[in-house]
């Protein structure tokens, strides 16, 4: 007896088939809730939520092709930065769905995407400037309108850690001439402390 496809069968496999939201679930439950740095993680649930869920949460995951990878990630270009971010954290979703036996191995759509052009942007404060923000918070300080943590903004400036870096420092990692930083978000790192800090 010859047996063909049964459509309403594929169709209810289809309906109950994972999703990328349940994808984006799963990944921030079972992998970056272990694996991540709070700030990573944080970075994680935006992307997440703001781009991804929106555009491709009801895809069933294994079938999601790079054409839907590329369109997404050209719906994003006036954002370069978050249109570069966006598809690299795709790729980790998959290469896990990969991992989870819910895509077939290799066939990950968001590998090799390529990055639209990033516009670097650093902006340094003048000396004159600097002079000029110390004296306001000097000034905010001693009339207490700002409390001594708003003033240790200036940290940021003579040291050029991040925000935070400077919002979990302990005394412990200060040294005469150092900050001795444990664990940042690019390792274990050694900052001078000049005589300003």
């Amino acid at each position: 007896m010859w047996r063909g496809s049964d459509p309403s069968a594929e169709r209810q496999a289809k309906r109950h088939a994972p999703t990328v939201a349940g994808l984006c679930d799963r990944f921030l439950e079972e992998y970056v809730d272990q694996h991540c740095k709070p700030t990573t993680a944080r970075d994680y649930h935006s992307v997440i939520r703001r781009f991804i869920r929106p555009k491709l949460g009801p895809i069933p995951i294994a079938e999601v092709t790079r054409a839907d990878v590329v369109t997404f990630h050209h719906g994003l270009r006036e954002t370069p930065y978050q249109a570069n971010r966006a598809p690299a954290m795709l790729s980790k979703l998959f290469n896990l769905a990969e991992d989870w036996g819910l895509r077939q191995p290799g066939s990950n759509p968001a590998r090799r995407i390529k990055k639209f052009r990033e516009e670097e942007k650093k902006r340094y404060l003048s000396d004159a400037e600097q002079i000029q923000l110390g004296k306001v918070l000097a000034e905010a300080l001693e009339d207490g309108t700002e409390t001594v943590y708003v003033v240790s903004a200036l940290l940021l400036i003579y040291t050029g850690c991040r925000l935070s870096e400077i919002l979990t420092l302990r005394w412990d990692y200060v040294t005469s001439h150092h900050l001795e930083l444990p664990d940042s978000k690019t390792g274990r790192r050694r900052i001078p402390l000049p005589r300003e800090a």
